[in-house]
């Protein structure tokens, strides 16, 4: 573990003072709608305290029927630190769950539980995130954002608690307290949290990304799975030569992020190519067996055909000497009828 810089403690927050506004951000939340500083292979590591469909109308029920038509219905919270303290925990994932959750404790305290609707860790993005929607009750009871948010003295007031609450807790220090630093809002906040730097990541050619052939002996054959994991990692960090080690570390970090998803898509692809060669064998086999059983039935109706022709034989010559004797009855019976009627006419005495 090591420590570039002085890591600061980040809190920011947004009014929200309509439903649509509220909706909007509860899309970009929950990734409903294209999100283009996240990764979409890595929306399953974040997580979100509620469903999405009933984070609105837990708000609606918190916010008293009685309100001006300007008030601040929701407050969006964004907690998060500098790029170096995930850099300096990238190993220990119990650092940043345990600023996480304190950062709910403070958010209940200050707010009392009932009245925090949701949070959600954002993971997908370079600097993971805390996202928390409170609704801004005092404690009358009144929708009153200006009780928490209002005035200069106000938010640095906030800052201090929450530094000293929850930053002190994993080392992270409050910024310069009493400067003339203007608070940024959550919406302008994105865009700084992630581009922490000012040049981006080097892409690869689509030739960089396709399976290399290796040569073994006369024969060749495609690298392994591992192979070209290495030589992708190995091809992008030689591109960082010449600058400075602490953005280095900070982009390596993020690096390492992205290679473990790419490396996962790749035993994904390998696992569906592994997949689908089964098939083909059981295909293969299937038809082998089925050809089998059909030469088998051939050879069946040939031995059937034969036992029928050899019947047939049988029957024809059955047929034919009965004919024989039915006609040699016949003749018999006409003989005997001749010699009667003879004989008969031989004894006539008239």
């Amino acid at each position: 573990m090591y420590t570039l810089t002085t890591q600061y403690a980040i809190l920011r927050l947004e009014k929200l003072k309509s439903f649509a506004n509220i909706a909007g951000s509860l899309a970009h939340t929950y990734r409903t709608r294209e999100t283009p500083n996240a990764d979409p292979d890595r929306f399953h590591q974040n997580t979100h305290s509620v469903d999405k469909d009933t984070v609105l109308d837990k708000i609606k029920a918190r916010l008293p029927e009685k309100r001006r038509k300007d008030a601040v219905l929701a407050l969006e919270y964004l907690i998060t630190a500098s790029p170096e303290f995930f850099v300096t925990h990238n190993d220990n994932q119990a650092v940043i769950d345990q600023y996480f959750s304190e950062s709910v404790k403070w958010l209940n305290e200050r707010h009392g539980s009932e009245n925090v609707v949701s949070w959600h860790i954002h993971d997908d993005e370079t600097s993971p995130h805390l996202v928390a929607y409170v609704v801004p009750l005092d404690q009358n009871g009144k929708l009153n954002a200006k009780h928490f948010t209002g005035g200069r003295a106000t938010l640095s007031k906030m800052q201090t608690d929450f530094a000293k609450k929850v930053g002190a807790q994993v080392n992270l220090q409050r910024g310069l307290e009493g400067s003339t630093a203007k608070h940024t809002d959550i919406k302008d906040y994105y865009a700084a949290l992630n581009n922490p730097h000012p040049f981006p990541p080097p892409l690869l050619t689509n030739e960089e990304l396709a399976t290399k052939k290796t040569k073994k002996g006369l024969f060749s054959d495609n690298e392994t799975l591992e192979a070209k994991y290495q030589r992708i990692n190995n091809t992008i960090l030689e591109r960082f030569n010449g600058i400075s080690w602490v953005n280095y570390a900070y982009i390596s970090a993020e690096l390492k992020k992205r290679l473990e998803s790419a490396k996962k898509r790749l035993i994904d692809e390998e696992q569906k190519r592994i997949r689908a060669e089964t098939e083909i064998k059981n295909i293969t086999s299937e038809k082998e067996q089925l050809a089998m059983t059909v030469l088998q039935t051939q050879r069946k109706l040939e031995k059937s055909e034969e036992s029928v022709g050899q019947l047939t034989k049988k029957l024809t010559e059955q047929y034919e000497i009965t004919e024989y004797f039915r006609k040699k009855k016949i003749e018999l019976e006409t003989e005997l009828n001749k010699y009667r009627n003879n004989n008969q006419d031989k004894n006539y005495t008239p």
